[in-house]
């Protein structure tokens, strides 16, 4: 089906991307092929355009952008068994292919959830990522990392299990206080 999406033909920067058509393939087996209401933009969408990840996207042209979405199933593959046509998912894509930034996708099975009724699909899509992100910082314990004693960031758990949550506190520039290691 022949669909469009923003794509890139070279490395570079946001003058290298381009509105076009592409045909998207049924899903495999464990994929799902989605209609995208809302995407997001993230960091690691223009480092990716920009080269930075080449080893893990490799050197095959034209390349999709975006990784965070939110849609409708429209079709599944033989061995999905948490999702079918018609619901509401929000998810990524694989960092290789990517592909977020178009009409409608395909991703693994794993890389989506169903999306709750009560946010909207616009919200839903600026949470894959920054959501991990925040998840992987909670589920640690204390942490702090600094960047050539300039920047201190602290992240505390508080609580185990249901209605644990994270609390940061940062301070930026040289401060007088040296910064602690909290393991």
């Amino acid at each position: 089906m022949p669909l469009k999406r923003i794509q890139y033909h070279r490395y570079g920067g946001p003058e290298e991307m381009r509105l076009e058509t592409y045909d998207l393939p049924g899903p495999g087996g464990d994929e799902i092929l989605v209609r995208v209401k809302a995407s997001s933009v993230n960091p690691v969408d223009w480092k990716i355009r920009q080269g930075a990840m080449k080893l893990m996207t490799g050197r095959r042209f034209p390349r999709a952008m975006g990784t965070d979405f939110s849609g409708v199933v429209e079709q599944v593959g033989a061995n999905v068994t948490r999702f079918r046509a018609g619901d509401e998912v929000f998810g990524t894509v694989p960092v290789k292919p990517s592909g977020a930034f178009a009409h409608a996708l395909i991703t693994k099975e794993k890389l989506a959830v169903n999306k709750p009724a009560s946010i909207s699909h616009e919200a839903a899509a600026a949470l894959p990522v920054v959501g991990a992100t925040a998840w992987r910082g909670c589920r640690k314990r204390p942490v702090e990392a600094r960047t050539a004693g300039v920047r201190q960031w602290r992240l505390w758990r508080r609580g185990t299990g249901r209605g644990a949550d994270c609390n940061g506190t940062g301070r930026i520039g040289g401060g007088t206080r040296r910064p602690q290691r909290i393991v």
